[in-house]
């Protein structure tokens, strides 16, 4: 039987968690037929390996296990796309998982959906299993076969809706343009939902909950500390997504582009950020950045985003020494011992 949705879960010393997260993917027998889980062990230390090869031995036809040596969260992507065989395709963390109880209907809705991209309602919790957030249905569109050049980004109602949570794309398309993430690099999710939409014309929503989204665990990538840390990441996933993006041989509408041109900036501000505030010393790096989006038709478009935030102007269009602007954060790591 021909699998309907292919869902890879990217799995690095998660034994704790990797139980809860593959549980959330068992459905009575003839859903789960239509489903593929690829578990992508990616040279883990721990059990991970052990207890997803547990899962794969007794759902042989739905769940599967890639190991392969340690390369990161992209090439967990790209090891599942080789041999991903589902109609659309879909990412898992392994610190989270899905609703099981809508999954079901879920699937039943992508078999009988032929739009790019499936978009889909999701709630984000923090460890404790509370929810802080729910991201909800946009009922009146549920359902609808919608061009994405006409849908208003800028919306407050579709803000949410840029996440790799809520995404499920044609794997199709993602074979057609030679898609693949970078590699050996954090954040890469934010590459997933924008090529994503670039590469798609037409999309729908979905109105139940599918993916329960975690915070709060310790060494998550999205904490404080591990953004300081990994910096250049976010340099690497703006420069990729602006290379490809100013290439891009076809039109683009205004709409569209204001979510890719958003995507873009959520790196590069992350970048900018930690770069003016922590170290000014290689503000040369973001100013031939900054250059070379100059010499792009998407000059005006993509600075002016940037200027959303307070820390980017203060430097940029005040003109206020880096230095300066960095000192309260250096004065308050100063305090904490940092």
């Amino acid at each position: 039987m021909e699998k309907v949705l292919s869902i890879v879960v990217p799995t690095y010393n998660m034994e704790a968690l990797l139980p809860r997260c593959l549980d959330s993917f068992i459905l009575p027998e003839e859903e789960m037929a239509l489903l593929e889980v690829l578990v992508v062990n990616d040279g883990s230390k721990d059990r991970s390996l052990e207890i997803a090869q547990q899962y794969a031995d007794k759902y042989p036809d739905s769940i599967k296990v890639v190991d392969k040596p340690n390369g990161n969260y992209g090439s967990c992507i790209n090891a599942a796309l080789k041999v991903a065989t589902g109609k659309y395709f879909r990412i898992c963390d392994a610190d989270d998982n899905y609703e099981n109880k809508n999954l079901k209907d879920y699937i039943t809705f992508l078999t009988n959906n032929n739009t790019d991209i499936v978009f889909s309602p999701y709630n984000i919790y923090n460890c404790n299993g509370e929810i802080m957030r729910s991201i909800n249905s946009l009922d009146e569109l549920c359902g609808k076969t919608l061009d994405i050049d006409e849908i208003d980004w800028e919306c407050d109602d579709f803000l949410e809706y840029r996440a790799m949570h809520c995404t499920a794309i044609k794997r199709e398309l993602l074979i057609k343009n030679n898609y693949y993430q970078t590699e050996g690099i954090s954040y890469t999710d934010t590459q997933f939902v924008f090529y994503s939409i670039l590469y798609s014309s037409t999309c729908c929503f979905y109105k139940e909950f599918v993916y329960k989204y975690y915070l709060g665990r310790d060494g998550q990538t999205v904490s404080n500390a591990a953004k300081l840390k990994s910096y250049m990441h976010f340099y690497k996933n703006a420069y990729r997504m602006f290379e490809d993006y100013s290439k891009f041989n076809q039109p683009i509408s205004k709409k569209k582009r204001h979510v890719l041109e958003t995507l873009i900036t959520t790196c590069l501000y992350a970048y900018a950020k930690v770069v003016i505030c922590y170290h000014p010393n290689e503000i040369k790096d973001l100013k031939s950045f900054l250059n070379k989006i100059k010499e792009t038709p998407y000059k005006d478009t993509i600075e002016s985003k940037m200027f959303e935030g307070y820390i980017y102007p203060l430097w940029r269009k005040y003109h206020i020494p880096a230095c300066l602007i960095s000192l309260p954060y250096k004065i308050v790591f100063f305090l904490k011992g940092k």
